[in-house]
C-alpha cells in the first residue's frame, strides 16, 4: 500500500537520552510546521518490524548502486504512520496532511480524477489553482507489497510552515491499485536527497527552499513527541532553546540519496561490539533494524530473546533498563533502553523495538523509536546530522 511507517542518530561527548517534553520556539528565521499524531495509529511492533526490514533491503540496494527501472518507495500502510504535517498546494492553497519522510524524496498527492484512489483522503483539484502547470512527465512507483501508483507530474506553488515555494514539481496520482483504499493520510513529503527521487531531475522541496533563498540555513530541526504528543519540524533553523554547543555532529554519506551515517560500534552495558556498520536515519520508519551481530549484542545484554513465532524479532522484559551506547569516531550517544521496549505480548513480556536483518547487509535502519529521544538537526548543506539531549 501507500507510504511507509510512522514519521525519524548517534554522535562528541556523551549524550544521555530522556523523554522530557520540548517547549517549541522558533530560532532565527525558521519556519515551524507542527506535527499531529495520526488518530488511526496503533503500534503493531511485529508489523512495523516486517515493514522496516523490507525497507532496509531497498536501502541496501541503493547503497550497492543498483539501478531500478521504476521508482520504488518501500512504504506501506498509513495506520502505522504516527506523525503528520500540514502542507498547502496550489493558489489558493488546498491543504493536505502529509507524512514527512527523510527516507524518500518524492512529493505526491492524489489528483481529483485519480482512479480507485482512497475515499478517505483529500484530492488535489488543479482547476482550483491559479498557479497549476501540467508538466506531463509520467511516473510510476511500485511498492514492496505489489501495490503501485502512477500518474503525471505538475508544477505548482506549495506552502510549508510559512514558506512559499514556487514552481515545485508535484507528482499527481491518476491510477492506484485497490490496496490504497484504506489509507487515511493524504500523501508524502520526501525529505531525502534528490538522487533518490523517482522522477530524474527532480528538485525536492528542500532543494527549492535553498535555490529560492527561502531559508536562512539549509537545515531542518525535528522533534517527535511521545505518548500521543505531536512534534514539529522547523525549516531553515531549529528550536531556540538549544545552543550550538548542545549538539554533536555526524557526517552524512549522501551519495545514495539517504541520510546515512557510519557507526563504529555499539556498547551495551559493559559489552562492546566493535563491528562498524552504516545506518540510515529515517523518520519514515517506527523502529530499528540491525545486522545480526549488533542485534545479538544488544539482545544478549538487555535480556531479549528471539521470538519463536517471528524469525529475526525479539521479546524482552518490559522493565529492561540497560543503556545502549552508539560509538562514532570519538563520540558517544547513550540511548535509554526504554527506547528498545515495544508493545506488550500475550505472555507478560514485551516485543523489542528492534530486529535483525535476515542476513548481514552492512546497513542499519534507525527510526522514530530512536529519534523520539533527541532533538535532531538535518543539515542538507554540509551534509550532517546533529543530535542533542532533549530539554
Amino acid at each position: 500500500m501507500f507510504f511507509s511507517l510512522s514519521l525519524v542518530i548517534v554522535v562528541s561527548n556523551l549524550v544521555l537520552l530522556n523523554a522530557s517534553p520540548v517547549t517549541s520556539s522558533l530560532a532565527g528565521s525558521g519556519h515551524r510546521v507542527p506535527l499531529v499524531r495520526n488518530s488511526r495509529f496503533r503500534q503493531n511492533t511485529t508489523l512495523a518490524i516486517n515493514r522496516a526490514r523490507a525497507r532496509l533491503q531497498s536501502f541496501a540496494l541503493d547503497a550497492q548502486g543498483n539501478k531500478r527501472d521504476t521508482g520504488h518507495v518501500d512504504m506501506l500502510d498509513y495506520d502505522d504512520f504516527e506523525y503528520l504535517g500540514e502542507v498547502g498546494v496550489g493558489t489558493p492553497p488546498q491543504m493536505f496532511h502529509l507524512q514527512f519522510d527523510t527516507g524518500s524524496s518524492d512529493l505526491w498527492l492524489d489528483a481529483l480524477n485519480c482512479q480507485q484512489c482512497s475515499p478517505h483522503v483529500s484530492r488535489f483539484d488543479p482547476n482550483q489553482s491559479a498557479t497549476y502547470q501540467e508538466e506531463g512527465k509520467p511516473w510510476r512507483i511500485a511498492y514492496l507489497d505489489n501495490s503501485e501508483a502512477s500518474g503525471i507530474t505538475a508544477r505548482d506553488t506549495i506552502y510549508l510552515g510559512g514558506i512559499t515555494i514556487e514552481n515545485q514539481r508535484v507528482q499527481m496520482a491518476l491510477h492506484e491499485t485497490s490496496d490504497f483504499n484504506d489509507d487515511p493520510t493524504d500523501g508524502m513529503l520526501g525529505l531525502g536527497f534528490s538522487k533518490r527521487a523517482s522522477v530524474p531531475g527532480t528538485l525536492t522541496p528542500l532543494d527549492n527552499m535553498v535555490a529560492q533563498n527561502l531559508v536562512q540555513e539549509p537545515i531542518f530541526g525535528v522533534y517527535l513527541g511521545s505518548n500521543g504528543n505531536g512534534g514539529e519540524f522547523i525549516f531553515g533553523s531549529y528550536d531556540s532553546q538549544y545552543d550550538d554547543s548542545d549538539f554533536t555532529r555526524v557526517p552524512v554519506q549522501s551519495e545514495t540519496g539517504h541520510w546515512q551515517i557510519t557507526v563504529d560500534g555499539i556498547q551495551v552495558g559493559d559489552h562492546v561490539s566493535s563491528t562498524p556498520f552504516k545506518a540510515v536515519v529515517d523518520t519514515g520508519t517506527s523502529i530499528m533494524v540491525f545486522d545480526p551481530i549488533p542485534a545479538k549484542a544488544i539482545a544478549d545484554q538487555v535480556g531479549a530473546k528471539p521470538d519463536p513465532l517471528e524469525q529475526g524479532t525479539f521479546t524482552m522484559p518490559c522493565d529492561s533498563n540497560v543503556p545502549v551506547t552508539f560509538l562514532i569516531g570519538n563520540s558517544k550517544i547513550e540511548m535509554d533502553s526504554r527506547a528498545l521496549v515495544g508493545t506488550p505480548t500475550w505472555f507478560g513480556d514485551c516485543y523489542a523495538n528492534f530486529a535483525t536483518s535476515p542476513r548481514p547487509i552492512g546497513i542499519a535502519l534507525l527510526g522514530d523509536s530512536f529519534l523520539k529521544h533527541f532533538y535532531t538537526i538535518f543539515d542538507y548543506g554540509t551534509p550532517e546530522i546533529r543530535f542533542a539531549e532533549l530539554k
